[in-house]
């Protein structure tokens, strides 16, 4: 069974950690509301939900894919390249050992899991504002002994590799290019998609059970992917775009051990 886990959303979420983006006013009400919807997709679609308070004092609580890089042997907690959230790994640590054996980075290394684009056994792993060569030999050091290989990857002007570049499946990876590298991808032999002109945050996208989670308000890159064949959920979460957040960032989602 796949597993999600979620955080809800903070009161003071509007203090949130911006690196790329200009501050707008998050209403706090509907970002609650677009939380809810997320959440309810993901559990029509055959995913369990677990959803916590666990780190509500901190503003980027709800944007969990960062603290954590969850794999089928492990769960490696990462060092967050924003000093103000590595106040949250402790709680995580916590909920992610009843699931996985827990494992550490250590300094100098950082590393924002939403930085980290897991297909099969490979990682990519973008060169970013918050996660650090150290960060990337670090993961590097601690799954290549499991038969993971990690490859770094440029990104510029962008928060997160994730932002720009996710997985439709196991051969196909939808990239918005102005801000990445494509290069350690097209050699992997990925099937490379471009999100369509002008839609600059449809790159980040949640495949599930059949189905894949789009951003709304990304219409010409959704009509693309339908013509490639996939079939597409939008869902709304235009209240966290205004965090520098996408869909990925709200969860952390993996396979439940028998």
């Amino acid at each position: 069974m796949t597993l999600a886990l979620t955080h809800s959303v903070p009161a003071d979420i509007n203090a949130c950690e911006l690196t790329y983006i200009e501050r707008r006013p998050i209403d706090v009400a509907l970002a609650e509301q677009q939380h809810l919807n997320y959440r309810k997709t993901l559990s029509e679609l055959g995913v369990e939900v677990v959803n916590l308070s666990i780190n509500k004092d901190f503003p980027d609580a709800v944007f969990v894919e960062d603290a954590a890089v969850v794999v089928d042997e492990m769960a490696i907690m990462t060092l967050p390249g924003a000093k103000s959230r590595r106040g949250e790994l402790a709680a995580w640590e916590t909920e992610l050992a009843k699931y996985r054996e827990i494992t550490h980075l250590q300094p100098p290394a950082t590393l924002d899991g939403g930085d980290v684009l897991r297909i099969g056994k490979r990682l990519f792993v973008g060169r970013s504002a918050r996660t650090n060569d150290e960060g990337i030999r670090g993961l590097g050091q601690v799954l290549h002994p499991l038969g993971y290989h990690v490859v770094p990857v440029e990104i510029h002007d962008v928060l997160h590799l994730k932002t720009t570049c996710t997985a439709l499946d196991d051969e196909t990876v939808l990239v918005n290019p102005i801000w990445l590298d494509t290069r350690p991808l097209a050699e992997a032999g990925f099937q490379i998609v471009e999100v369509a002109h002008g839609e600059n945050w449809a790159a980040n996208v949640i495949p599930v059970n059949g189905r894949v989670l789009l951003g709304a308000g990304n219409p010409y890159t959704s009509e693309k992917l339908v013509r490639l064949g996939y079939a597409v959920e939008p869902v709304d979460i235009r209240e966290f775009e205004k965090a520098e957040g996408s869909l990925s960032c709200l969860s952390i989602i993996f396979e439940l051990q028998p």
